[in-house]
């Protein structure tokens, strides 16, 4: 065979070889670019960013608390042979709460009983003598000098028993003292001690609660020109799930607490039904009114951690990175990223990319739908060589799929 019929009859096979060659050193771009040139529009809906007066609840956090609570130490040291309450107690200023056992006191107050007694008979000797001297100085039996020390002596004797007294008074209320009561009425909130532990001064046997119960919340320094004295607020508690509690902030703060940079604030109860302290409550509050920039939560979605929305420009889908505020259920407040007047995609945003072509979506009579029209998102997306990757709207998990944000 010549070589010019082996090239005629190789020529098909070559040129096949030549197509693939050529379509293997295309870029993906390319195809890519293609593929999009190509696919239908995806129909949307879209919504007017706009100017809307918006108010940012604020919430703080914190625990039950008494508007005084009070630590019951004793006066004396002794071990604790009694508790007569226990947690959750109601008890009355002046009721026992623990007896000590103070058997040195004991044996003092007797020791001293009798240097009372001794010092009551030195005293009355001491005013005899004094007597007898005065009787035999008129009679000019004794000096002056003599009669001097007699009144010298019966004052020391009645000195001394003054001091033997004070001294068999001051043990004997220490002895007393064994037997510890609450200065105040209110609840035992917390026992420190038991039965056989070792009790002294300074050293807190149970704690008692009493006066209203009040709130004490924390917040934020920015949060400060939200929050003053008088303000009302509801309160909650996990504990206590379906039930409102209404407040009023009775007093603020002077100082930020230097390692969490938080201020706090008391607030009255009008009620606490079956709070109890130490729970742990949230309070809501709404903060002063202020216009922004809002869109339908909707139009979001959470694009590896980074908030965005499509806006609709010139029949294309285009990424705008965004930053939020306030937020609900229903809108939330664009703090940067965005313009009024710029329009967003709010319905069909979730299988789209950047660049993507889109077509406001057709109402059922076939006239275009106004940017206010919410239609149904299509249930099905046009075909495309590009692999699909659903943006999530925020707060949903991806497992989930599309879906409202619920705050």
């Amino acid at each position: 065979m010549t070589v010019p019929s082996i090239a005629r009859s190789l020529g098909p096979s070559l040129a096949a070889l030549g197509l693939a060659a050529s379509l293997a050193g295309c870029h993906p771009a390319a195809v890519k670019h293609d593929a999009r040139a190509t696919r239908p529009p995806i129909p949307v809906t879209v919504v007017s960013v706009r100017r809307q007066v918006v108010a940012r609840p604020l919430q703080l956090s914190g625990s039950v608390i008494a508007e005084n609570q009070v630590s019951v130490v004793p006066k004396t040291t002794g071990r604790i042979v009694e508790l007569a309450v226990d947690e959750g107690y109601r008890v009355k200023a002046g009721q026992t709460v623990a007896i000590l056992n103070t058997p040195q006191l004991g044996l003092e107050v007797q020791q001293q009983q009798s240097a009372v007694v001794t010092a009551q008979a030195n005293r009355d000797q001491a005013a005899d003598n004094l007597k007898r001297m005065l009787d035999l100085a008129g009679q000019g039996v004794v000096s002056d000098q003599q009669l001097q020390q007699a009144r010298i002596q019966s004052r020391v004797a009645q000195s001394q028993l003054k001091e033997a007294r004070a001294a068999l008074a001051l043990t004997q209320t220490n002895l007393d003292d064994r037997v510890v009561t609450s200065p105040v009425s209110g609840v035992v909130v917390e026992k420190v001690q038991d039965v056989g532990a070792m009790a002294s001064p300074g050293s807190p046997i149970v704690v008692i609660a009493s006066g209203a119960y009040q709130a004490k919340l924390s917040f934020a320094e920015h949060d400060l020109p939200s929050i003053y004295t008088g303000l009302h607020l509801t309160l909650s508690a996990a504990g206590l799930p379906g039930q409102q509690f209404r407040g009023t902030v009775s007093e603020i703060s002077e100082m930020v607490d230097p390692q969490t940079r938080l201020l706090s604030c008391k607030v009255n109860l009008a009620h606490h039904g079956m709070l109890k302290i130490g729970m742990n409550v949230r309070g809501l509050v709404t903060a002063s009114p202020h216009e922004a920039l809002v869109v339908p939560t909707d139009a979001l979605l959470n694009d590896g951690g980074q908030t965005i929305v499509y806006a609709f420009r010139a029949g294309r889908a285009r990424e705008v990175p965004v930053t939020v505020g306030v937020r609900n259920a229903e809108l939330t407040e664009i703090t940067s990223g965005l313009s009024p007047g710029d329009q967003v995609i709010e319905k069909g945003n979730a299988f789209l990319h950047d660049g993507d072509p889109v077509a406001l979506a057709q109402a059922a009579a076939g006239p275009a739908a106004s940017p206010s029209a919410m239609p149904a998102v299509p249930t099905s997306m046009p075909a495309t060589t590009e692999p699909s990757t659903t943006r999530i709207p925020l707060g949903q998990n991806a497992s989930e799929g599309p879906a409202h944000v619920s705050s």
